[in-house]
């Protein structure tokens, strides 16, 4: 994927908001393929099936966790 001029000078200007750094249009096209390349390796869409079974297993776990971190916030005022 190439990215066009407009791609790098987004690039550099959200590179200066979060890090208060410049950064030339060659350093911006290297971290923006770096960027785009380990996108392509760990993004995968969800299908509706994933999406469903993910969302149900979510909700059944709720419950669990919110006991666990009242547990532990118990546990942590017990030692107090």
């Amino acid at each position: 994927m190439q990215l066009t001029d407009k791609d790098l000078k987004s690039f550099q200007a959200l590179y200066k908001k979060h890090f208060n750094k410049d950064i030339s249009r060659a350093e911006a096209l290297a971290k923006g393929t770096q960027l785009l390349t380990l996108m392509k390796a760990v993004y995968k869409p969800m299908t509706q099936e994933e999406y469903d079974f993910t969302q149900a297993r979510r909700k059944s776990t709720m419950g669990k966790v919110v006991e666990k971190i009242l547990l532990d916030m118990e546990e942590e005022k017990a030692k107090s």
